[in-house]
């Protein structure tokens, strides 16, 4: 598709989008802990990843208004709580601040994790962060006050109470596993024969391609231009296959290893309706989510010439 904007602005977008990069790899070291803070505030790896990327589009926007911070994983903390509080706010937030369990164990299987996670979903906002910021990332009370803009007695209080609701917490069930809609499998399909005209003809017209933290498209036709040929033309994606997760069947895309093994390269999710896809969300670009993803599936998670696992 041919770019249109004027000049002026394709220079400032190339520098931006330079200044962007350089932030993100500033902060890389910072992103796994910020994901899992993310991943268990919202309950979900998807939304959990939406949490991370909004809260770095937003410290990214006010690099120019903040002094370097004197903590950045804080100052990342901070942001994501925030918005996340905010998003619940209207409907959802308690109406006072509340007071946690025992730590939440880096040794814990994965079903001790899950465990942990449905009930630190059962807390109130205000109280699921405490929790989260104290006992899980280790911050002390006064910081996570400070983060919070609360009074330390205020999380010292929200900690109790969230200590309290977690041992009377009722265990709840995962979702079931449902029959995978028939387009999803076609789009499998489509693409373990390297298909592109089959592959784009799933899409809606109007589809929207999500490349998470990287770029947006619109449209079949651009799709198929873009991310669709590059998709196509992987030489990290040997296979795709359907893996139900979360509730959701998902494409995972595999790479098949010189010695014979496989790793996840890709994970897509897609929204379908009325027989079309509708949405694309390619995690391509989020390091924990494909890790977290390709966990689940039993495989070592693959990224783009690296391996990330």
């Amino acid at each position: 598709m041919m770019d249109t904007a004027p000049d002026e602005l394709k220079a400032l977008r190339k520098a931006i989008y330079e200044q962007k990069r350089a932030f993100d790899a500033h902060i890389a070291p910072l992103r796994p802990d910020l994901w899992r803070f993310c991943r268990r505030l919202t309950g979900s790896i998807w939304d959990g990843e939406d949490l991370v990327q909004e809260t770095l589009l937003r410290a990214f926007g006010a690099l120019a208004r903040v002094w370097s911070p004197t903590n950045p994983k804080a100052y990342l903390f901070r942001i994501a709580s925030r918005i996340w509080i905010d998003q619940l706010r209207p409907d959802q937030a308690p109406p006072h601040e509340d007071d946690a369990a025992e730590t939440m164990d880096e040794g814990l299987s994965a079903e001790g994790h899950a465990a942990m996670e449905l009930m630190v979903a059962t807390l109130p906002p205000r109280q699921r962060v405490v929790f989260l910021l104290t006992q899980a990332f280790e911050f002390t009370a006064k910081e996570a006050a400070e983060m919070l803009e609360m009074t330390e007695g205020a999380v010292k209080a929200a900690l109790h109470r969230a200590r309290q609701s977690l041992a009377s917490a009722p265990p709840e069930s995962l979702p079931g596993k449902e029959d995978v809609p028939e387009v999803v499998q076609k789009f499998v399909d489509a693409f373990n024969r390297r298909d592109l005209d089959g592959l784009c003809a799933l899409l809606h017209e109007d589809v929207r391609v999500n490349i998470v933290g990287i770029a947006e498209e619109r449209g079949r036709n651009e799709a198929k231009g873009s991310s669709m040929k590059h998709t196509i033309e992987d030489e990290d994606a040997s296979e795709a296959v359907v893996f139900w997760h979360g509730g959701e069947p998902l494409a995972l895309y595999l790479k098949h290893l010189e010695d014979g093994s496989k790793a996840v390269s890709e994970v897509t999710r897609l929204t379908v309706r009325d027989g079309e896809v509708t949405e694309l969300r390619t995690y391509y670009f989020c390091p924990e989510t494909l890790e977290a993803v390709a966990e689940a599936f039993g495989l070592p998670a693959y990224g783009h010439g690296r391996e990330v696992s």
